[in-house]
């Protein structure tokens, strides 16, 4: 009975964290992509 429960848990602990770890690395790995900025046409007249 304990061994399952223990399972049980180690799993939900596991998958818990392995969400948090994406989460984070997801919005870590946005800063990696350098941001897009508009680049003005030449025929743009100011």
């Amino acid at each position: 009975m304990f061994k399952k429960l223990s399972m049980v848990l180690l799993a939900v602990m596991l998958g818990m964290s392995n969400a948090i770890l994406e989460e984070n690395r997801t919005l870590t790995d946005s800063r990696l992509y350098p941001k897009r900025t508009e680049i003005p046409a030449d025929d743009d007249t100011l």
